[in-house]
């Protein structure tokens, strides 16, 4: 008998196991400070993106606004965030470099929070460098 239970409560933990694929959207916050102790002022923008999960290696992948692809190891129901270098971009002669050090997707049926650490570097006609959170609730829109 066990011969054949055993398999099959192991083939219904497989079914059962969450799906994070899909396109999530929300809210995401901002704000953080600087080397030279100024803020960053909270600033807030509406994101929308598709959260890939590779299940041969429990990666989750997307496509961060800043133009980096961003890595997330799962386990169980939180990704921890890999960090991600975003491409530099330049105007009126400063340089800015930014980099996801890290950081947490914690999902819950139809939701996922996030939370990110950014490094930001300017270089040129303004430099220093700084240290952002962004977080917020995002909402399943989408597979």
């Amino acid at each position: 008998m066990n011969r054949f239970v055993i398999p099959m409560l192991a083939l219904s933990l497989v079914a059962c196991a969450p799906d994070w694929d899909g396109t999530y959207a929300g809210e995401i916050k901002q704000s953080g400070f600087c080397n030279d102790g100024s803020s960053v002022p909270e600033t807030e923008a509406d994101v929308e993106f598709t959260v890939l999960h590779e299940t041969e290696t429990d990666t989750l992948s997307w496509d961060a606004a800043c133009g980096a692809t961003v890595l997330a190891d799962l386990e169980g129901d939180v990704a921890k965030v890999r960090q991600a270098s975003c491409p530099a971009e330049t105007s009126n002669g400063t340089t800015r470099s930014s980099t996801i050090e890290g950081g947490t997707l914690t999902f819950s049926d139809t939701t996922m929070r996030m939370e990110l650490d950014i490094s930001v570097t300017l270089s040129g006609a303004i430099t220093g460098t700084c240290n952002v959170t962004a977080e917020g609730l995002l909402v399943r829109i989408g597979d």
